[in-house]
């Protein structure tokens, strides 16, 4: 009898074990942890946008000392501008540090034309233009995953052309000279894939007053140089950008 017992007792066991691991609660799975997107690395990339310029010239020793020869000539013009960057950048936390180094170059060239009177010459035009411009400064980041805010600013350098027409299209003299200055701006980028970001910025770039010494006078300094000016620009550029990054 009692190993009857004993036998019913195991099967009712066995039978009920199945039944009761039904009823426990199950555990869900643990979720995969949300990994944030890392900004730290070297990256290269390329640029494409739109830029106004802006030049101021003036003449330093205009004869005869009247205008329109003695007024300052604003000079504006916009194009469109490409270039590439390259840079480095550590995050710490949310914040983002890097230094960038970049060149653009305008599309097209444009000169850009004064509303008054060069000089003497009834129909004269006073004529200028950017164009490669170098910048090299830091940037200073705010990540959400793999979003990123930034502002930047530094040194820039921008290649400064001008020339007069006396009776146009006839070309009097031509100058250029290499600016130096420094450019703020900032932007948004967007990590798309580990390595692949896409994003836009603006920047602004102030450069230096240089006198232009003018090849009518053997580019001598003026006085006794009659056409010499001092030239002064800025130019204001908004961006998309494209970038490859390292890990």
């Amino acid at each position: 009898m009692k190993k009857l017992f004993l036998g019913v007792a195991a099967s009712a066991t066995l039978i009920a074990a199945p039944a009761l691991a039904a009823d426990m609660p199950v555990k869900a799975p643990t979720p995969a942890a949300v990994v944030a997107y890392n900004w730290t690395g070297l990256y290269v990339g390329a640029n494409v946008g739109w830029v106004s310029e802006n030049e101021d010239w003036t003449y330093t020793n205009p004869i005869p000392n009247t205008p329109p020869t003695s007024s300052l000539h604003n000079i504006s013009a916009t194009d469109g501008i490409f270039g590439g960057h390259v840079g480095a950048q550590y995050q710490f936390n949310q914040f983002v540090l890097g230094v960038e180094a970049a060149v653009s170059h305008p599309m097209n060239g444009t000169w850009g034309i004064s509303g008054t009177q060069c000089v003497s010459t009834v129909g004269s035009q006073c004529l200028a233009r950017a164009n490669t411009l170098l910048t090299v400064g830091g940037r200073l980041g705010f990540a959400w995953n793999r979003f990123l805010v930034f502002g930047s600013g530094g040194w820039a350098q921008l290649d400064v052309q001008t020339q007069e027409l006396t009776v146009p299209p006839i070309v009097f003299d031509v100058t250029g000279h290499r600016h130096n200055g420094n450019y703020f701006g900032g932007g948004l980028e967007y990590a798309w894939t580990d390595h692949l970001i896409v994003g836009a910025e603006y920047q602004h770039v102030s450069v230096e007053t240089l006198y232009h010494g003018s090849s009518a006078d053997g580019f001598s300094a003026s006085p006794p140089g009659v056409n010499g000016r001092n030239v002064g620009a800025s130019e204001d550029i908004v961006r998309a950008r494209i970038s490859f990054k390292w890990p």
